[in-house]
């Protein structure tokens, strides 16, 4: 069963749109609005769910510029990483993402300045509020963070006490949406900071000891 993005949220993200550029209008030529959104166009109910920051933006990416929703497709290489590493791990090359904003935007250190803009605080917080909807909805069994920064969105969203939260034999934070999910936090599967050969193993142990307890 999947839980259909594009048909149940579609009206949601546009609004955010509308009430940014209605709040600033000023902002209606920076690229993170102007742009668009970028999300994928369903995801999996109970199904290991990937977490990462936001989707990122070169000429000639998402439709040539335009924005909207997608299909997680092996073309990408951001996804053809993820692909590889749920065949490997899960023994699936289906793949359960999602970007808690949907701004797109490749430098994450220029993402995380908005948080604190002004201008932009209300944009960011409803696409977050909105994705913490999503990921309940979705019911994951098991949520694998592949950003640091998300770190502390997940931390805040779902009130994640750090030093209290972790569960010693499942070897996991957990957070409650309704049941209790298993969280991991780790890094970046590619690019120039991505888990090195032991780090990833490490990694698909523990999502496979996870699944199987």
């Amino acid at each position: 069963m999947y839980l259909n993005i594009e048909q149940d949220y579609k009206d949601k993200i546009d609004a955010i749109w509308a009430k940014q550029i209605e709040r600033h209008p000023e902002t209606h030529e920076c690229d993170i609005v102007r742009l668009g959104y970028a999300i994928e166009r369903q995801l999996k109910h109970n199904d290991v769910l990937f977490l990462g920051m936001n989707p990122s933006y070169k000429e000639g990416d998402w439709n040539n510029g335009g924005a909207g929703f997608y299909d997680i497709i092996a073309g990408n290489t951001y996804f053809q990483t993820l692909i590889s590493f749920s065949k490997e791990t899960l023994g699936v090359e289906q793949l359960s993402h999602h970007d808690m904003l949907y701004i797109r935007h490749t430098n994450q250190k220029d993402v995380i300045n908005y948080f604190d803009d002004y201008k932009f605080k209300d944009f960011i917080l409803e696409q977050l509020l909105l994705s913490r909807d999503i990921i309940c909805a979705a019911e994951p069994k098991l949520i694998v963070v592949l950003n640091a920064g998300v770190r502390e969105i997940i931390k805040n969203l779902f009130c994640l006490d750090l030093n209290n939260d972790f569960d010693d034999e499942l070897g996991a934070y957990i957070i409650d949406i309704g049941k209790r999910v298993p969280v991991i936090f780790t890094g970046m599967l590619s690019g120039q900071r991505a888990l090195d050969l032991g780090s990833k193993r490490t990694l698909q142990w523990q999502i496979q000891r996870i699944l199987r307890h």
